[in-house]
């Protein structure tokens, strides 16, 4: 006969968890979506090329991940940003 294993109490319901990341996820889409939106107009003063662009948003992309990595968070990377 099988024993029954009693799961360990969580702090949080499901649904709160759920919740908290759906927002992440929606704010790292919405802050790519603002760099590709904001693109053609830095491709245009900085005189980028197509591939240029595609490089830069590639290097945004992979530097905002390895913030995310480390475990700071966005609020991190923000302050690094805002401070250059």
């Amino acid at each position: 006969m099988p024993t029954k294993v009693k799961a360990p109490n969580r702090h949080s319901p499901d649904w709160i968890t759920l919740a908290i990341a759906s927002l992440a996820q929606f704010m790292v889409v919405l802050d790519v979506s603002i760099v590709n939106v904001a693109l053609s107009r830095m491709g245009h003063d900085l005189h980028f090329s197509v591939s240029s662009a595609q490089w830069f948003v590639n290097a945004y992309v992979l530097t905002f991940a390895d913030f995310l990595q480390l475990g700071k968070g966005p609020r991190a990377f923000l302050v690094v940003d805002a401070s250059t």
